[in-house]
């Protein structure tokens, strides 16, 4: 197969490219994100290129460079499906070329093959992956825990996307979504410092557990929050951990706020919604010795602020058991709206609990 466009043009591999597939796969992220070798050898490239199946396909430029590879990785012929996986070669990165190509490779199985189900699978925080496959029409379907296997041997998440013959005939012939790349830039970078007098915005780190430790004892925090009963220096340290694993992921910004001198003084969680990208809810947690100072209401206003117009979010939602009045003025100084009461909406301590719910719109007056 040979499919030429406007941009590059697709066709089967040749004994004449491994060379640059060499120098593409010698690229960080491409050895972050799958499965070649490290350290990757002109020999591993040959024997890539002389011995693809026939569903592997390379993208090249008119003038003859790699972009990238795209084709079926794995096939189940009793069950009619195909797995389809790709790469992007650094300079090729940022065209839309992985997209355009995913749209073609996936009629091409649809037509040769007779798949009646294409199946995306990345491990969780692949964002540039995810971004494509989206695009390209994919219905993310969930997550997988521990269904891969990492560089180091370690079990891995990974996200699952499925596509079925209907859906590209639909979007082929109505148009395929149009998926803003805003979270996987910002997710793809290191967390940022945000500031907002008097306070200052960080990753969670190390040197934050003693306060989380003595917080959580905290009767407020125990009653408010779903905090375990038993936080111990292990959940602390697993809690910083799981704030980095959540950043790569995409799924939410967890934010150490510190106070004028620098001190731990809480938390400011920012979680994004996992079937409407454009929603995120937010959630926090103010040290006792930190309370009335006015450290919270401006860690939300500068988180929230920021997932406007950083993550382009067009809703934020604000929820709290009823009768936390606390949090209730945090977010209301803040700017969010009160929308109402959810009867039995959370279970806190082994009993269904109302909830307020507020809002904050991207269109409100910040």
């Amino acid at each position: 197969m040979e499919i030429r466009t406007d941009s590059f043009v697709l066709r089967a591999w040749r004994d004449t490219d491994a060379h640059q597939v060499f120098l593409a796969c010698q690229d960080p992220e491409i050895q972050r994100w799958t499965r070649v070798p490290v350290p990757y050898l002109r020999e591993h490239a040959v024997g890539f290129v002389t011995g693809v199946s026939s569903g592997s396909f390379g993208i090249f430029g008119h003038d003859g460079e790699l972009y990238g590879s795209i084709g079926v990785v794995g096939q189940d012929i009793e069950a009619r499906s195909a797995e389809i996986g790709y790469w992007v070669a650094p300079a090729a990165r940022g065209r839309g070329v992985a997209t355009a190509a995913l749209r073609l490779v996936c009629r091409w199985a649809v037509d040769t093959l007779g798949v009646q189900r294409l199946e995306w699978r990345a491990r969780a925080g692949n964002l540039p992956s995810r971004l494509v496959a989206e695009r390209a029409g994919f219905t993310i379907e969930g997550v997988q825990r521990a269904a891969m296997v990492d560089r180091a041997g370690e079990p891995a998440d990974c996200v699952v996307g499925g596509l079925l013959p209907a859906d590209l005939r639909r979007m082929e012939a109505h148009g395929f979504p149009v998926v803003d790349g805003r979270r996987t830039r910002v997710f793809g970078a290191p967390q940022p410092v945000l500031a907002e007098a008097p306070v200052t915005l960080r990753a969670p780190d190390l040197g934050d557990v003693e306060g989380l430790l003595a917080a959580c004892a905290d009767p407020e925090v125990v009653r408010w929050t779903s905090v375990p009963l038993n936080y111990t220096r292990r959940t602390a340290e697993g809690f910083v951990a799981s704030a980095a694993r959540l950043w790569e992921r995409g799924d939410a910004a967890i934010f150490a706020v510190c106070g004028p001198d620098g001190a731990w003084a809480g938390n400011m969680d920012l979680r994004v919604s996992a079937t409407d990208p454009a929603v995120g809810d937010v959630g926090f947690l103010t040290a006792p010795w930190a309370r009335g100072r006015g450290h919270c209401t401006a860690a939300l206003r500068a988180v929230t602020r920021w997932a406007f117009d950083e993550l382009g979010l067009t809703r934020i939602e604000w929820r709290a058991f009823v009768g936390n009045d606390g949090s209730r003025r945090v977010a209301e100084k803040a700017g969010f709206v009160i929308e109402g009461v959810e009867r039995g909406r959370l279970t806190h301590r082994g009993r269904r609990v109302d909830t307020w719910l507020g809002a904050k719109l991207a269109t409100d007056p910040r």
